[in-house]
């Protein structure tokens, strides 16, 4: 092998082989052909996850998930049943609740699947678990079903807790005025529902907000969705830092922090 050579193969893991189900970076499915949160990660140092697509997202956009169905502020006025010690079942009913939402009316199941339901005070405090099903709401009520049993019993007016999304489910273009988490970027335009791989480290092409100069930083863009900007607050999400001159509203390299790690 001459020490030229460029290789482009992934590490750990199976993608655009021959293995049925393999789905390439640069595809779509309106399945899932891969767990979500799945990791592709490549020679060369790019870095993958799988995710899935909540609203149409086209290439070169930054993406994060919809707080408002996979998250919630800090809630103290839920009730809280069937969630003693060693359950991974545990029952919450939001009802005015500061939000988002401001309940749990209307909530689907699995709008939360993935999410991470955090113990904030109370009985349970500091507690983190993820969330691996829950059921539709009956009036304010909702069941989780935790991937781990709960270690300090949780309990009714005791306990207060908040909910933050999945990073890789019901992903969308992403802008700091409303969005509180940077997935990674997108490889090909997305389809609402669809499946697909997001870039999270590594070497990537993004969309700009006003120009970047080589080696700036760059952050969530301010106004423009899925757009990356350069650093002008410290409250913003870091993304990355430019690697090349790009002029507002073109594609730019950037090269990405290590998104979801």
């Amino acid at each position: 092998m001459s020490r030229n050579d460029n290789l482009n193969y992934e590490i750990g893991g199976t993608i655009g082989g021959s293995a049925e189900g393999n789905q390439g970076i640069y595809e779509e499915s309106s399945s899932a052909k891969h767990p979500l949160g799945q990791k592709l990660e490549l020679i060369d140092g790019r870095a993958f996850r799988y995710a899935n697509f909540d609203a149409a997202c086209t290439v070169g956009k930054l993406v994060g998930p919809d707080f408002s169905t996979g998250g919630t502020v800090e809630i103290s006025d839920g009730t809280i049943a069937t969630g003693g010690a060693g359950s991974k079942v545990v029952t919450i009913t939001a009802s005015g609740s500061s939000g988002p939402p401001a309940d749990f009316q209307g909530v689907s199941a699995n709008d939360y699947a993935g999410s991470y339901l955090h113990i904030t005070d109370g009985a349970g405090e500091g507690f983190c678990y993820r969330v691996k099903t829950n059921g539709a709401a009956s009036s304010d009520a909702v069941e989780f079903t935790l991937y781990d049993p709960i270690i300090t019993a949780l309990s009714s007016g005791a306990s207060d807790f908040s909910l933050t999304p999945s990073p890789v489910n019901n992903v969308h273009a992403a802008t700091a005025a409303v969005d509180f988490l940077v997935s990674g970027v997108t490889m090909v335009s997305m389809t609402s529902g669809y499946f697909g791989w997001i870039q999270t480290k590594g070497v990537a092409t993004c969309l700009s907000e006003g120009a970047w100069a080589v080696g700036q930083q760059l952050t969530l863009g301010d106004s423009v969705a899925g757009a990356a900007q350069a650093k002008d607050a410290q409250t913003e999400p870091i993304v990355g830092y430019a690697m090349a001159v790009t002029a507002d509203t073109e594609y730019g390299a950037i090269k990405l922090n290590n998104l979801l790690d």
